[in-house]
């Protein structure tokens, strides 16, 4: 009788996250802001998911500055992962 192995599951990070991969520039600021929103005065760090791309980092940046959140890029479980940026609201 063979067994299946079972999967391992993601663990999700502790955190609020907002990932952005495949969503159009855009539509990028509206999301950013909503989330923000959504989690304003919570304490909490949040996580959200750039990728690589430059114009994307750029446009949450502009975000989170105009909302004067100090915030870092980079991932420190995976420093060679610079495709996040944490912000505490």
């Amino acid at each position: 009788m063979s067994r299946k192995k079972k999967k391992k599951r993601y663990e999700p990070y502790p955190f609020p996250e907002l990932d952005l991969h495949r969503i159009k520039h855009s539509d990028v600021r509206p999301l950013v802001i909503r989330f923000i929103e959504k989690h304003w005065d919570s304490d909490q760090t949040v996580q959200i998911i750039t990728g690589n791309s430059s114009e994307m980092k750029r446009i949450v940046s502009a975000v989170l500055d105009e909302y004067q959140l100090d915030y870092c890029s980079g991932n420190p479980l995976n420093p060679n992962n610079d495709g996040v940026i944490r912000t505490t609201l």
